[in-house]
């Protein structure tokens, strides 16, 4: 094929397109486009039939059903800041906790992670495992369980049975007298 009669194959390709498009626009306009709502059938019935009852107040009051929730989402604030809700206070009672030794407790605390909002507490149980805990979280053992009040960096604070303990983190060997 000659470079002639590529040419010419491109225009006939290129003339027939834009024919084809030409004769869709022109059966696009030529046609009605009917539009309709949702719930419109039933206005119209309603209107056509001379009947004032069930039929046009049903379609009226899915007009305004749908125009309250149109408002309810135009009234959201959409450009508020994404944060989760702060986290609730728990209330800590004015008594002082008792320094207690690991093994009254049957548990012994490792280590904490303390960070703004989320520390965490790392417990050993007696039988070798390792938790970990938040503030107002739970560790049930054979012997009782008790809740976490409070994580700090050195310590942290529980409840049993209506008494306060304070665990202290073990500090590592050889390092008493750096702070």
């Amino acid at each position: 094929m000659t470079v002639r009669q590529r040419r010419m194959w491109t225009w006939v390709t290129a003339g027939l397109t834009v024919t084809v498009a030409v004769v869709l626009c022109v059966v696009g306009w030529a046609q009605p486009v009917r539009v309709q709502a949702h719930g419109e059938d039933a206005r119209l019935n309603g209107l056509r039939s001379n009947h004032k009852g069930s039929a046009n107040t049903e379609a009226s009051t899915q007009a305004h059903a749908s125009l309250d929730t149109l408002m309810q989402l135009a009234a959201l604030d959409l450009r508020r800041t994404l944060e989760d809700p702060p986290q609730p206070t728990t209330t800590v009672p004015d008594t002082q906790p008792t320094q207690v030794a690991p093994d009254q407790l049957g548990v012994q605390l490792i280590g904490t992670v303390f960070e703004k909002d989320h520390s965490m507490a790392i417990f050993q149980r007696p039988d070798g495992l390792v938790a970990v805990c938040a503030v107002g979280e739970s560790l049930e053992l054979p012997q009782g369980g008790f809740t976490v009040e409070s994580i700090d960096l050195e310590r942290v604070t529980v409840a049993q049975s209506g008494n306060r303990y304070q665990l202290e983190v073990p500090r590592p060997q050889g390092l008493e007298g750096q702070p």
